[in-house]
C-alpha cells in the first residue's frame, strides 16, 4: 500500500495535467493569434523554479487558465511561465510561424520547444540584459521560430521584467505575414526618423542662428522624444546601443526625465512665464532644478535601486505640471495657448493608443504599434509650427514696439543702433553723421482749433512729406508730440546737410488738406554733426535741439547748424 498510494497520486497528478493539456491546446489554422486567451500561466515569486520543475506534476497543477485571470506579481522580480499548447492544422504544415512580443520591458525571456521526441534542450534565452546579437529572429522586437508539426506540442516561456510583462502581450504570427508587417514597420520607422531628424536639424540651425535658447531646448526635447519613442517598441536598442545591454538598466528612466525636463522649459520660453507669470515661473525653475538632478543620478546609476517606477512617477507630475501652466496661460488669454495645448495633447494620446495596442486593450495593427512615433511626429510638425509662429509675433510686437504707432516711423531705439551703424561707416571712411531735430512750427493751435484727430492726420501727412525728402540711406524717427529727427549717413560734404534741411523746410510749407481743412504750418530745423559736435547720439541731439530753438528765435521756418565752440547757432545764409 505504501508504494501504491504514491503511485497513485502521481498518476492523478498526470491525468490532471494531461487533462489540462487537452482543454488548452488550440489548432493553428490562421495566420495571425493574440495569444493572451490561449496561454496557461504560473508567477514563480522567488524565480527560483528550473523547467524541472514545472514538468513536475506539482508544477503543473500550478498553471492557470489565462481565459479567467491574468498573472498577478507580489514582486518585481518574479518570472512568469507561461504554457502554451498548439496543434496545428494539416493546411499549416508547412508553413513557418513566429511568435512574437509587443512590449520592450523584458529583462529576460527563455523559449523552451520540445523536439520530435517531445525533449527539451537547452532555452533560447534573450532580452533586456543580453546584446542584441543573441536574439534568434532579427527584429527589434523579441520574436522566436516556432516550426509547425503533426503532433501536438507545448512550448514553454520563462520573462522577467520590468512593469506591464505580465500582462501576455504575445502574438503567434505566420512568418510570411510577419515579414510582411516588418517591412512596413521598417517604412513607417524610415518616415518618422527621418521626419524627426530634418526636424531637429532646423530647429537646431533655427537655434543657432536667431539665436533662440526656446529652439534649442526644443530641439534637445525632440532628440529625447525621438530616441525614448524609438525604444518602446525596441528599435533604439537594436540601433543605438546593440552591444551594450547594460544601457537598458538605465535608458528608461533617463530618456523619460531628459523628454519631462525639456519640455517643461519649452513651456516655460514658450509661454516667456520669466516676464508673464513670474511668481510661477519661480516655481516651474525649482522643479527644473529637481528634475536636472534627479536627471544626472538616472543617467550615472539608474533609478531602479530608489524604485521601479520613480522615473515614471516624476514623467507624470512633470506632465501635469505642464498642462497646468499651458491651461493658467489659456485662461489669461497668452496667445496661440490654446493651440499649444492641443498640440500637447497629441503625443500622449498616441502613447496610450500604443500602450493598449501593446496589452492587448485595443486590436493588433501596424498603425497601432507605431502610434507613439507617428504621433510624436505629428506633434514635432506642429509645435515647430507654433514655435515659428510665436517667434513671428515677438519679432512684430518688438518691431511695433520699436516704431511709433501712428507715423509708422521708427522709435529712439530703432535710431540709437541706426546712429551706431552710421558711425561705424563714418569712421571707416571719413564720413560725416548729421542729425536733423525737426519741431512744427503752429502745431498746438492746429490740436486745438480742429482736435486731436486732425493733428494726428496732419503729422501722418508731415512724416511722408519728410520721407521723401531723404534718401534710402538716411532714417526719420518720431522723437515727441510734433517732433522729429533725421539721421543722415555717408555724408562727404558737412554742408550738405543744410540742402537736407531746406529741402524739409520747403516740402512742408504748402498747405496741408486734413478732413477737408486746409492747414498752414512750417519747421524749424536744428542741426547737429558728428564728429564736429559730439560722439553720441545725446550729445548730437542736445546740440541740434539747441540750434533749433535758436531757429525759432531767429523767426521760424528756417534752419541753423549747431556751433560747440560758441554755443550758439550758426545762421542761415
Amino acid at each position: 500500500m505504501r508504494i501504491i498510494r504514491p503511485l497513485l497520486l502521481h498518476l492523478l497528478s498526470a491525468l490532471v495535467a494531461l487533462s489540462s493539456f487537452s482543454a488548452h491546446a488550440f489548432t493553428v489554422d490562421d495566420n495571425y493569434y493574440d495569444l493572451s486567451g490561449h496561454f496557461h500561466y504560473f508567477v514563480d515569486e522567488t524565480a527560483s523554479k528550473s523547467l524541472e520543475d514545472i514538468l513536475s506534476p506539482e508544477g503543473q497543477q500550478r498553471f492557470q487558465s489565462s481565459e479567467t485571470s491574468k498573472p498577478e506579481r507580489n514582486g518585481q522580480e518574479a518570472a512568469i511561465w507561461l504554457k502554451l499548447e498548439l496543434d496545428f492544422a494539416e493546411s499549416r504544415l508547412l508553413s513557418p510561424y513566429v511568435i512574437s512580443v509587443l512590449i520592450n520591458n523584458f529583462d529576460d525571456i527563455r523559449i523552451f520547444r520540445p523536439n520530435t521526441l517531445d525533449e527539451y534542450g537547452p532555452p533560447v534565452i534573450t532580452g533586456n540584459s543580453y546584446s542584441a546579437s543573441q536574439r534568434e529572429v532579427d527584429h527589434f522586437r523579441y520574436s522566436f521560430y516556432i516550426d509547425p508539426r503533426a503532433e501536438r506540442q507545448t512550448i514553454y516561456i520563462r520573462s522577467q521584467g520590468m512593469m506591464d510583462t505580465y500582462k501576455l502581450p504575445w502574438v503567434l504570427v505566420e512568418k510570411q505575414l510577419f515579414e510582411q508587417s516588418d517591412k512596413r514597420f521598417r517604412i513607417i520607422n524610415s518616415l518618422s526618423i527621418g521626419t524627426l531628424l530634418g526636424v531637429i536639424i532646423l530647429c537646431l540651425c533655427i537655434g543657432l542662428v536667431l539665436p533662440s535658447k526656446m529652439y534649442l531646448v526644443y530641439s534637445a526635447f525632440l532628440l529625447s522624444g525621438l530616441i525614448s519613442v524609438s525604444n518602446q517598441d525596441g528599435l533604439a536598442f537594436v540601433m543605438l546601443w546593440p552591444n551594450h545591454p547594460e544601457v537598458n538598466y538605465y535608458i528608461t528612466d533617463t530618456l523619460l526625465l531628459a523628454l519631462s525636463l525639456t519640455r517643461l522649459i519649452t513651456i516655460m520660453l514658450f509661454l516667456d512665464l520669466a516676464t508673464q507669470f513670474p511668481r510661477l515661473n519661480y516655481w516651474c525653475k525649482m522643479w527644473v532644478w529637481f528634475l536636472a538632478a534627479a536627471l544626472m543620478m538616472a543617467a550615472s546609476y539608474g533609478l531602479k535601486p530608489v524604485s521601479e517606477v520613480f522615473g515614471g512617477i516624476l514623467w507624470a507630475l512633470t506632465i501635469v505640471l505642464g498642462f497646468g501652466v499651458v491651461l493658467f496661460a489659456v485662461s489669461h488669454k497668452v496667445k496661440l495657448a490654446g493651440a499649444f495645448l492641443i498640440i500637447l495633447i497629441i503625443p500622449l494620446i498616441g502613447s496610450f493608443i500604443q500602450a493598449a495596442v501593446s496589452i492587448g486593450l485595443l486590436g493588433v495593427n501596424t498603425l497601432g504599434l507605431q502610434s507613439a512615433k507617428i504621433a510624436f511626429v505629428i506633434h514635432a510638425i506642429l509645435f515647430s509650427v507654433c514655435l515659428a509662429r510665436q517667434i513671428q509675433i515677438q519679432i512684430d510686437s518688438r518691431l511695433v514696439a520699436q516704431h511709433d504707432g501712428l507715423t509708422g516711423l521708427p522709435r529712439m531705439e530703432l535710431a540709437k543702433d541706426f546712429f551706431i551703424q552710421s558711425k561705424q561707416l563714418a569712421d571707416e571712411n571719413n564720413w560725416h553723421v548729421g542729425v536733423l531735430f525737426i519741431d512744427l512750427d503752429g502745431f498746438k493751435a492746429v490740436n486745438d482749433s480742429y482736435g486731436h484727430n486732425t493733428g494726428d492726420a496732419l503729422l501722418v501727412e508731415v512724416a511722408r512729406r519728410i520721407q521723401s525728402c531723404l534718401r534710402e540711406v538716411d532714417t526719420v524717427a518720431r522723437v515727441g508730440g510734433d517732433e522729429f529727427m533725421v539721421i543722415q549717413t555717408e555724408i562727404k560734404d558737412a554742408e550738405a546737410n543744410a540742402v537736407v534741411a531746406e529741402n524739409i523746410i520747403q516740402a512742408l510749407t504748402p498747405p496741408f488738406i486734413i478732413n477737408q481743412k486746409t492747414i498752414n504750418i512750417s519747421a524749424s530745423v536744428g542741426i547737429a554733426l558728428y564728429p564736429r559736435h559730439g560722439g553720441l547720439l545725446k550729445e548730437l541731439m542736445k546740440q541740434a535741439d539747441t540750434a533749433m530753438y535758436e531757429a525759432k528765435d531767429a523767426g521760424k521756418n528756417q534752419y541753423c547748424i549747431a556751433n560747440m565752440d560758441f554755443n550758439v547757432a550758426g545762421k542761415t545764409p
